[in-house]
């Protein structure tokens, strides 16, 4: 697995596609500030955003996150179907929310506000990836490959 942080590896695609911070935000659709903050202060961006520099880069957004060393995606889509896939894997080890709340420590009633349309922070999608043993682009609808 790999070891290197969010802003090492945007750094790094950014040389390696001779991109400076303007470039990448007119070409990705991020924003200048965004990407500036990303980069300087290691933090990682919405989820939405993720996706967005994963989809310029054709890269995965575990090989962004430090995740994975492989950069590609298998069976690449475009559909954001983030609470179908954590009902699905809930289903497929047979535990409740309520489990789930209790084992990752975080409060229920989030549960309720994704299913109504409120995004998690990107490192929320990192844990709940890592507790089911699945990728976050699996997580996010990006791959059917878990």
């Amino acid at each position: 697995m790999a070891n290197i942080d969010f802003s090492e590896r945007l750094s790094e695609l950014m040389l390696l596609n001779n991109l400076n911070v303007v470039s990448l935000a007119k070409k990705s659709g991020c924003s200048k500030t965004g990407i500036s903050f990303w980069v300087k202060y290691n933090v990682f961006p919405t989820i939405k955003n993720l996706i967005k520099l994963a989809d310029f880069f054709s890269c995965s957004a575990d090989y962004f996150l430090g995740l994975s060393d492989d950069s590609s995606i298998s069976n690449y889509k475009k559909d954001f179907c983030f609470t179908e896939r954590l009902d699905s894997l809930i289903k497929s080890m047979n535990i409740s929310y309520y489990r789930l709340a209790k084992d990752l420590d975080i409060d229920e009633r989030y549960f309720t506000r994704w299913k109504q349309g409120i995004i998690p922070k990107t490192e929320v999608f990192i844990t709940i990836a890592k507790y089911f043993g699945c990728s976050v682009d699996y997580l996010v609808g990006r791959s059917d490959i878990q």
